[in-house]
């Protein structure tokens, strides 16, 4: 079985603070240095404005995607505003990273399908924007070239779920999948549940009382997890590489 595993590189999802960028993502890295692994990061525009050598650091190990248009929000309805910001911003990225960025996702994996199948001529050569556990998205792939559409495996909150290794054991043994892909954010290797208390950060009520996924088991505990799972990966000889190596891009 092929791995892939992508970073959803943007703010923070309590009151757009970049901890997880600034504090998060270097404690991630130094696992994939660690364990000798290669991810693809997905970028907002927001976070290249901000954090170019941050970036350019990346695309020297990794592969560098887009996430999005300038700010993380859910493309929905598909506009030409949100095509020239895609433009501008795939431009913006290249210039800072000097390569060609290929791959795309959608924020909070939601996606306009008209925009799904505008994104070849946009210059894309593959989407990541469909989840495999999202079922109101089943009928949007049949849209698409075959090849072009790495949907991903679980939830982001597969690495900090107490059962997301069992879960994945189960796949594996079920001979499900053939490329696993998962996916998560810097703000999950910091304690996001002790910013909230001592910043009081929330976004609104409902999401102190809800939102659990936003803090559960982030900080220590997911960094253990993440680098345990990697480790579970590799020892039983499972490739693990960028969505750029399995896609057909020449």
């Amino acid at each position: 079985m092929k791995i892939a595993i992508t970073v959803d590189v943007e703010p923070d999802p309590i009151k757009d603070s970049f901890f997880g960028v600034k504090y998060g993502l270097p404690k991630i890295l130094k696992i994939f240095d660690e364990t000798k692994i290669h991810a693809t990061f997905f970028i907002t525009g927001e976070i290249a404005e901000k954090f170019p050598d941050l970036v350019r650091n990346l695309n020297k190990k990794h592969e560098i995607g887009m996430h999005g248009i300038y700010k993380h929000e859910r493309l929905r309805k598909v506009d030409d505003r949100i095509i020239n910001e895609i433009i501008e911003i795939k431009n913006n990225i290249e210039s800072i990273i000097q390569t060609p960025i290929y791959g795309f996702r959608a924020p909070f994996l939601d996606i306009d399908a008209r925009l799904l199948v505008k994104l070849k001529d946009l210059g894309f050569k593959y989407d990541s924007s469909l989840g495999l556990f999202r079922f109101n998205q089943i009928r949007m792939e049949k849209f698409l070239e075959k090849g072009f559409e790495f949907k991903v495996l679980f939830p982001n909150v597969f690495f900090r779920f107490p059962m997301g290794l069992k879960a994945f054991q189960i796949f594996y043994s079920l001979n499900r999948v053939k490329l696993a892909i998962f996916y998560l954010h810097p703000w999950e290797a910091i304690n996001v549940r002790y910013l909230l208390k001592k910043y009081k950060m929330y976004q609104s009520t409902f999401d102190k009382i809800f939102r659990i996924d936003r803090w559960l088991n982030t900080g220590t505990e997911f960094l253990k997890r993440l680098k345990k799972f990697i480790i579970f990966f590799k020892n039983k000889d499972f490739e693990i590489n960028t969505l750029k190596n399995y896609s057909k891009i020449k």
